[in-house]
């Protein structure tokens, strides 16, 4: 008789260089959605006759190093829990949204179905990656926190810094002229007006919202003295959302291949140049022109980016 042997797949070793718990967990989680697809509901559907539209909003798919002759061929379209013939739709990307169009009927009856019908599975992420801040929960492409004790030093009393960390991803800014890639690398973002400020009294009081907390915890930010009551501390957010006003004094530059990519149709790219300024703000033009000491000088340095004139300003930076 032939011996059975049961084999199981050897489970990879992952290194990682923190020695907290959440951190490890983030990462592995990273790992792991990189490489399974995902679900998404469409945010739109439409109906023209028995055949269906489906929109999902911007997203684009993941291209593996060697891309498939069709889009369709990166995703399952399922109906009800059962999945539809790739015959009955064609798939495109239009820059902004990935479009499902069905050339054949999939239903009998059509006008009862809504979006959650719809199941679509693939490598499938969104366009414009954001973040949430660890505070207040707001999407956001920038975030920075900054905490401090209230302590005695000498014979007074100040604010002290005890954790300082920030993230920021890239994003477009956009208008009805084009859009643009800023890249906030290495930019000066002092003039980002502060968005929120928690305080917790000594002793034991219980005014700071659960996020602060987790993230001290996380963090591993010390909130408590030795007999259990909390310290003096501030904790102040602040963050950019995706809707927010700005302005940006900097350099744009040609966009290479890697930066467009399939993604929205960008124009120019600005970073952080290899000499020069590069600032964002989210105040008014007065307002920054005033922090600088009134030197309305500082733009012509650069391009300003608010929301007209886009492709005249760049124009003029001699990016076309």
């Amino acid at each position: 008789m032939a011996k059975i042997v049961s084999k199981s797949r050897k489970k990879p070793d992952i290194v990682v260089t923190s020695s907290n718990v959440s951190k490890t967990a983030s990462l592995i989680n990273e790992v792991f959605n990189d490489f399974f697809i995902t679900d998404h509901t469409p945010d739109s559907i439409s109906l023209s006759g028995n055949l269906f539209t489906l929109i999902l909003s911007n997203k684009k798919f993941v291209f593996q190093e060697i891309k498939l002759d069709k889009d369709k061929d990166y995703i399952d379209i399922y109906l009800q829990g059962t999945v539809l013939e790739p015959a009955t739709y064609n798939v495109s990307d239009n820059g902004t949204n990935i479009v499902i169009e069905f050339i054949e009927s999939i239903t009998a009856e059509p006008g009862e179905i809504v979006a959650s019908d719809f199941k679509v599975k693939g490598k499938i992420e969104s366009r414009n990656k954001t973040l949430t801040d660890p505070f207040d929960g707001k999407d956001c492409v920038y975030w920075h926190i900054h905490i401090q004790q209230y302590v005695k030093r000498g014979k007074r009393r100040t604010w002290v810094t005890r954790h300082k960390a920030k993230k920021h991803v890239p994003f477009y800014l956009t208008d009805q002229t084009g859009s643009v890639l800023v890249n906030m690398q290495g930019a000066n973002l002092k003039n980002v007006e502060r968005d929120n400020e928690y305080e917790s009294a000594m002793f034991f009081s219980d005014d700071i919202p659960p996020k602060v907390e987790d993230y001290c915890n996380k963090e591993n930010v010390k909130l408590r003295g030795w007999l259990g009551g909390k310290k003096r501390m501030r904790f102040r957010v602040t963050y950019l959302e995706p809707n927010d006003d700005i302005y940006i004094i900097g350099s744009a530059r040609s966009p290479n291949l890697d930066e467009t990519n399939g993604l929205k149709k960008i124009t120019a790219v600005i970073d952080k140049p290899k000499d020069g300024i590069f600032i964002l703000s989210d105040k008014s033009e007065k307002e920054l022109i005033d922090d600088y000491g009134g030197q309305s000088w500082i733009v012509p340095l650069g391009i300003i980016l608010s929301g007209i004139g886009l492709s005249l300003i760049l124009k003029s930076a001699g990016v076309f």
